[in-house]
């Protein structure tokens, strides 16, 4: 019955370690709310990256996702103070500590025994006493049978008390996990690293040194806080990964130069400017017209002709019906020199465009 309580996944409850690469399967806790978080796995080109999500409130309440948090950052730190415990010392020292722990549960267990057997001597006790009764003394048999229900509820819930502490309680560490983690070679960390240990190992020794990890994202940061099943707990920060669509973003200061270059200049110009000062595209290739267009148009900025239409000016077919005179006439005077009035071209190779 223990084995199958924890193997059901409730909301306060550790989670049995499941397949996948996600180190704190099934003991993560949400910052936010407190409801265990759960393991989700998204492709990234050919990985599978995990994720610790908590969906509590969108399941029970309809509301938004609590929080959804990249979990490679998260196992990697882990580790490391995983690597940092796992001394000859420090092992010796937290099994003592766990064994320690072990000896109060006990203690508590007989306490909720003794309260279940209590329970179950004066349940019987009005039993004896309602059967007894003499059937035509009905107010005396009404009240002999009313205690007996009575204790009967007392006694389903001191069992109900009893169960639910042994249902809470962590697996207790046997002789042969005391061997398996005294045998553990005095590099761990190349042991931690090597192939030659699988996912499924590093999960038991995480859960042989860590109780829970609470988990909260807050600025760009994830701050982790760890509960050990020594008692002692300990808080770091972490840097929240980007995501892939958030690597792959020109830097600001990029997009800047595209916006003041556009002003005066075509595609083909932006291109070489950008080019000539060593700056890349996001995946770190060099600028084309078509990824200087393309980001143009991701980012609403206008065209070298665009921008001249929003300042008032019109092309030069609009320029020569004002003027009553024909296009042609106007162009030759443009390229001569002859005209007077204000205009400007829209880039090195573009039309021209008059106030």
């Amino acid at each position: 019955m223990v084995q199958l309580a924890k193997n059901r996944i409730m909301k306060n409850e550790a989670g049995p370690p499941l397949q996948g690469s996600a180190l704190l399967q099934g003991i993560v806790i949400c910052g936010k709310c407190g409801s265990r978080m759960r393991t989700q796995y998204q492709r990234q080109g050919e990985k599978k990256v995990q994720y610790y999500c908590c969906h509590q409130e969108a399941q029970e309440f309809g509301g938004n996702t609590c929080q959804n948090i990249h979990g490679v950052a998260v196992d990697h730190a882990l580790s490391e103070i995983i690597i940092d415990k796992l001394t000859p010392t420090a092992i010796l020292k937290a099994i003592d500590v766990q064994r320690e722990l072990e000896h109060r549960e006990a203690s508590s267990d007989n306490y909720y025994a003794m309260r279940v057997e209590s329970a179950r001597y004066k349940a019987e006790l009005a039993r004896k006493r309602f059967t007894k009764v003499d059937p035509d003394n009905r107010l005396v048999a009404f009240e002999l049978e009313r205690l007996w229900n009575q204790s009967l509820e007392e006694l389903a819930s001191a069992e109900d008390e009893h169960r639910r502490c042994l249902l809470s309680k962590e697996r207790a560490i046997t002789k042969d996990d005391t061997e398996s983690l005294l045998a553990l070679p005095e590099d761990v960390k190349a042991l931690w690293d090597s192939e030659d240990i699988s996912i499924d190992d590093r999960k038991r020794i995480a859960r042989c040194i860590i109780k829970n990890v609470t988990l909260l994202k807050k600025d760009g940061k994830i701050n982790i806080g760890v509960c050990f099943k020594a008692g002692s707990s300990e808080e770091l920060v972490v840097d929240n990964p980007l995501r892939p669509y958030e690597r792959h973003v020109l830097p600001e200061s990029t997009l800047d130069i595209i916006r003041n270059e556009a002003i005066h200049h075509n595609a083909d110009k932006i291109v070489r400017i950008l080019n000539g000062l060593g700056l890349k595209t996001a995946t770190g290739l060099e600028f084309t017209d078509r990824i200087v267009q393309k980001t143009m148009r991701s980012h609403g900025i206008p065209t070298c002709e665009k921008w001249l239409k929003q300042q008032g000016y019109i092309t030069l077919p609009d320029k020569a019906k004002l003027l009553d005179i024909p296009w042609q006439k106007l162009y030759q005077n443009v390229i001569s020199g002859v005209y007077d009035g204000k205009y400007d071209r829209a880039g090195e190779k573009g039309k021209f465009m008059f106030l």
